[in-house]
């Protein structure tokens, strides 16, 4: 199913076996809570499947955000940091 955000009352039913979802351009219509905020308030960790904690592992010393002075020594770390260090992790 799917439907229109400029379209009010525009409604699709999409009938098939399998489907791939390309969502794009849906920031404007859910805003996303503050989640560096999340970080800071819980003082909670990202680690990945395998259990690294890989935000913890850019802050050692030569660790990746070093890199990106001075937003990599910021708290919480920018979302745009965050996700870099989870695509290195994969």
């Amino acid at each position: 199913m799917g439907m229109s955000v400029r379209e009010p009352y525009e409604f699709h039913v999409f009938k098939c076996k399998t489907a791939l979802v390309a969502a794009g351009g849906a920031l404007s219509c859910v805003q996303a809570p503050k989640t560096g905020a999340w970080f800071l308030l819980f003082k909670s960790r990202a680690t990945s499947a395998s259990g690294t904690d890989y935000m913890g592992e850019g802050f050692k010393e030569g660790g990746e955000l070093h890199n990106g002075l001075p937003y990599g020594a910021v708290k919480p770390i920018p979302t745009c940091l965050r996700n870099h260090l989870m695509m290195q992790e994969m």
